[in-house]
């Protein structure tokens, strides 16, 4: 069976090229906020069991009184 034959002898390979962020306009207009200047987010521990085990033991999240 002849389903996948080529029509064309030219390859369709695309060329792949990493994103310069100096060429982007948009990147170097406003900077990104810092992971402090965002709200902290909720344990998810919290959100699923209503506990969280890591809580005094290092857990990053918000953990609600």
């Amino acid at each position: 069976m002849a389903l996948f034959l080529r029509t064309s002898s030219t390859s369709s390979a695309v060329k792949i090229v990493s994103p310069s962020k100096i060429d982007d306009p948009k990147s170097a207009s406003k900077p990104s906020p810092s992971k402090k200047d965002q709200p902290q987010r909720q344990c998810r521990n919290i959100l699923i069991y209503g506990s969280c085990k890591f809580q005094d033991k290092g857990c990053i999240y918000y953990h609600p009184p």
